[in-house]
């Protein structure tokens, strides 16, 4: 009799293998893509200082470098998990790359780099819809490597 009033499981409740996980997603990055993003960076910066004299260096830059510096070790970790991999970049720092466009187009940088900042934001707003979760090796952000179709070891 006590049977009939236990509680149900939700049938609606998802299986844990299909559950989200709590891992940021992130988009891939081309060596190309960071060179551009490098330039931005670097434009945004002293443009941001041409007008802004009464900044301090440390205002100026601040996180970007440090992302770039960021950058630099997941391509390292990019290049031991696998020939095709690509470096990292968290969907949640995207918005350094708008801030970065919007110095250069506020303290007047060059037209080809606003344009550069521009398609690289472009480029990085259309891969979200592709973010991907990561691994990480050594405490940096890679991701997972990939085995080609005709190379996958064997199981078990």
């Amino acid at each position: 009799m006590l049977g009939f009033f236990r509680r149900r499981e939700s049938s609606t409740a998802l299986p844990a293998y299909l559950q989200p996980q709590n891992q940021p997603l992130a988009v891939e990055l081309t060596t190309e893509d960071l060179q551009a993003l490098t330039e931005v960076f670097q434009h945004a910066k002293e443009a941001k200082r041409r007008e802004r004299w009464d900044m301090s260096p440390a205002d100026i830059s601040g996180a970007k470098d440090e992302l770039i510096g960021t950058l630099f070790e997941r391509a390292g970790a990019a290049s031991v998990t696998g020939e095709h991999a690509g470096i990292p970049l968290f969907v949640s720092e995207i918005f350094w790359i708008e801030y970065a466009v919007k110095d250069l187009e506020t303290y007047k940088a060059p037209a080809a780099v606003v344009r550069t900042g521009r398609q690289l934001l472009a480029k990085l707003h259309f891969e979200t819809g592709r973010a991907r979760a990561i691994q990480h090796l050594g405490g940096v952000a890679a991701f997972p490597a990939q085995c080609p179709d005709n190379k996958r070891p064997a199981l078990g």
